[in-house]
């Protein structure tokens, strides 16, 4: 029997601890260490920090450390905002010490180009982040961004451009490298995996599994396809308070002319749905993502009135549920549209317009419709919350609250049982980690092709 591949967790948060918790229940995985970010969690028995017993591994909040351990993968889930901070010098740090890695971020195509991307000089990356909404935390924040968003426009004036965005590039450089590390290549991370004779993929539920497996097994039954909506649809009410960064930060609870194209969480999304919208093209049509255009808009539904999510108030006017839409254009052709639609609870339930069956009943929910030749196809497909057998999802009379919906989920992580979507996330990545492990060195796509294997149910 081979033995089981060593695992290593970088970030034994929401998604992390799932891995975890799922991880224990398969012969193919060993865990052998955690890395930590929060100094409380240093020395923490990485089962503890999953909720469960002590499994005998420490986390440890010492990069040198886990690039020093002996491992065959590691797991990388971090929070999103890692994103425009330093998660690429770790990537390629973990690579380039001899350790696969796969991931639930930012690696679902890494030539897939956005802002970030495209910011390739500090003062450009620099400017782009003071335009974004939702960065700062208080006024004091948001006064800097404003003065950092004026400075850069001045210095890429017609007037300044010609010398002063160079001069600042040379002195912002040291400090933007470890604020705002620039976005790596392909080509850079590519590198790192033949150094390190490693490889790198990027997985989960959506990117990857829903849209780029599900919907495009249903797209090769035609001849044509014309364009793809798909539609994902998420009660939050049901989140820990702190998941992604907390409601907050995703835009519930904030005046609606603060939610526009510039807002954090839309502009985050690029790495995920403008990531989806490229292996779609690449699949249905062959082109490079070069070729593929996106555009995001973003929008909040407002509170009818005051009410509680956990910790988090959500005044009346505010946004209660929130509508996130990528589209994707190759020239003219506008071939997919990307939306998401998170709401709080059951009575402020968004998940899309004309929708062509809806009746959903359960907190998560897909929509797919493909347009095409010689037919349309249509799909729906729902999540029943936390399962049948958690029977204190409602009150006494039958009703089901935000509120009740938060500490719910709190109980049932302690009860063992997962959000579908995060148990589904840590499923994807841990069937990833075998194929990833004996790949050849590089970066590693989804094979979304048919497979075929000689049927081992007739005996030789």
């Amino acid at each position: 029997m081979k033995k089981p591949y060593r695992v290593i967790i970088w970030g034994p948060g929401e998604i992390g601890g799932a891995v975890v918790r799922a991880a224990l229940k398969r012969d193919n995985i060993e865990l052998v260490g955690a890395k930590a970010f929060s100094p409380h969690k240093h020395g923490k028995d990485l089962g503890e920090l999953a909720g469960i017993a002590p499994i005998g591994v420490r986390a440890t909040t010492s990069k040198a450390a886990i690039l020093a351990m002996e491992a065959d993968c590691v797991i990388v889930t971090p929070q999103p905002r890692s994103i425009v901070e330093c998660l690429d010098n770790d990537v390629i740090d973990i690579l380039e010490s001899g350790k696969n890695v796969v991931t639930s971020a930012a690696y679902h195509n890494v030539t897939m180009p956005n802002w970030l991307v495209s910011s390739q000089t500090p003062t450009a990356l620099l400017r782009e982040i003071s335009r974004t909404n939702g960065v700062a935390q208080n006024r004091s924040e948001r006064l800097a961004l404003k003065a950092n968003s004026w400075m850069m426009d001045v210095a890429h004036s017609r007037l300044l451009k010609p010398f002063l965005p160079a001069l600042l590039d040379r002195l912002l450089a040291p400090a933007m490298d470890r604020v705002f590390p620039l976005r790596a290549t392909p080509e850079r991370l590519q590198a790192a995996c033949r150094k390190g004779g490693t490889s790198l993929h990027g997985t989960g539920v959506h990117p990857t599994f829903m849209a780029e497996r599900v919907g495009m097994t249903l797209a090769s039954a035609l001849e044509e396809v014309r364009h793809i909506r798909f539609v994902e649809a998420a009660d939050f009410s049901y989140s820990p308070d702190g998941m992604w960064g907390g409601l907050k930060s995703l835009g519930f609870g904030c005046p609606l002319d603060e939610l526009d194209t510039r807002f954090l969480i839309a502009r985050a999304g690029d790495f995920y749905y403008g990531d989806v919208i490229g292996n779609a093209a690449h699949l249905l049509y062959g082109v490079p993502t070069s070729s593929v255009r996106v555009e995001r808009s973003f929008r909040g539904i407002p509170a009818d009135k005051d009410f509680k999510v956990g910790s988090v108030l959500i005044r009346k006017g505010t946004s209660a549920a929130l509508h996130m839409v990528h589209k994707g254009y190759i020239g003219d052709h506008h071939f997919f549209t990307n939306e998401e639609c998170w709401y709080l609870g059951p009575d402020k339930e968004y998940r899309g317009d004309k929708l062509p069956f809806g009746g959903f009943k359960t907190p998560i929910s897909y929509t797919i419709e493909i347009t095409g030749k010689p037919a349309n196809l249509k799909m729906q497909l729902s999540m029943d919350g936390y399962g049948d057998d958690v029977e204190w999802m409602t009150d006494p009379a039958g009703n089901s609250t935000a509120s009740m919906r938060c500490a719910n989920a709190q109980k049932a992580r302690k009860a063992g049982i997962t959000n579908p979507i995060t148990n589904a996330t840590a499923m994807a990545i841990l069937d990833a980690v075998g194929p990833v492990c004996e790949a050849a060195p590089g970066v590693v796509i989804d094979d979304t092709r048919p497979g075929y294997r000689l049927d081992d149910r007739i005996p030789s």
